[in-house]
């Protein structure tokens, strides 16, 4: 299936290098991830409520992109440009300033099957909109990352959405947002990307080894940290159950 593509009108401003954008990109991929999920498990919840139709919350759930927000860039032969050498280390160059860079998903999870003919109210129509944006957000990285280390942490959602979704409207498996899926997320994230270091390191592929540092490096902040951006997104998920009148312990556990 082709994506649905949104072209926003963007400058791209060439500050910041690759390797600490790429600490924050580990960083708001795993706050993207969570916010996709308890959308599309809020969602399913609210048609269920209005029809009764009660289908497990995966139906709906594409393993792989199917909106983007964003092109990429391709300018080989500009000599403003670099290009990105899998074999030199390129951490300290602007993470924008790449001949060749795709837009690069936040959460490359999509939507599937037939969710858009069961909307009925505006609630449910607000909620697909912004479902639709979660999957679809995405920065500019070089393709090299986008294809190499980036792509270890689309596998990593794949799995992590299997296991961490399950079930359907009236046989709820619990919460989405806890700190115990949090954790999870953050071990499944990080050994992932610790094979992918070692392997390009084994073989002289430092760059990409140097990139794939920089993911780890956000996995293994102080807990403190990762115990304030849990509870950040956490309070702001129970604002937005709290706003459809749904129960928090069926979508938030500490």
């Amino acid at each position: 299936m082709a994506r649905n593509k949104v072209n926003p009108v963007t400058n791209f401003v060439r500050s910041g290098s690759l390797s600490s954008a790429l600490e924050t990109h580990a960083e708001q991929r795993l706050v993207t991830y969570f916010h996709y999920a308890l959308t599309l498990k809020i969602l399913i919840d609210q048609i269920y409520s209005r029809t009764g139709t009660d289908t497990p919350y995966l139906n709906f759930v594409s393993l792989k992109a199917t909106d983007q927000v964003g092109t990429g860039i391709r300018e080989k032969g500009n000599t403003s440009r670099y290009t990105f050498d899998k074999n030199q280390l390129m951490g300290t160059l602007p993470v924008t300033s790449f001949s060749s860079c795709d837009a690069a998903h936040f959460c490359n999870l999509g939507v599937q099957g037939n969710l858009t003919s069961l909307l009925g109210s505006n609630q449910e129509h607000a909620l697909y909109s912004n479902l639709v944006a979660f999957a679809g957000d995405a920065r500019i990285l070089p393709q090299k990352v986008n294809v190499g280390p980036d792509r270890k942490i689309d596998v990593a959602h794949q799995e992590l959405i299997r296991s961490q979704l399950q079930g359907s409207p009236s046989n709820n498996k619990g919460a989405i947002t806890s700190k115990h899926n949090y954790d999870n997320y953050i071990s499944v994230a990080r050994n992932k990307m610790i094979v992918y270091r070692d392997s390009k390191n084994n073989i002289g592929e430092i760059g990409l080894a140097e990139c794939a540092q920089s993911y780890i490096n956000f996995y293994d902040r102080p807990q403190s940290y990762h115990n304030a951006i849990f509870l950040d997104f956490a309070k702001r998920h129970m604002n937005e159950i709290r706003h459809y009148k749904l129960t928090v312990s069926d979508y938030v556990a500490w």
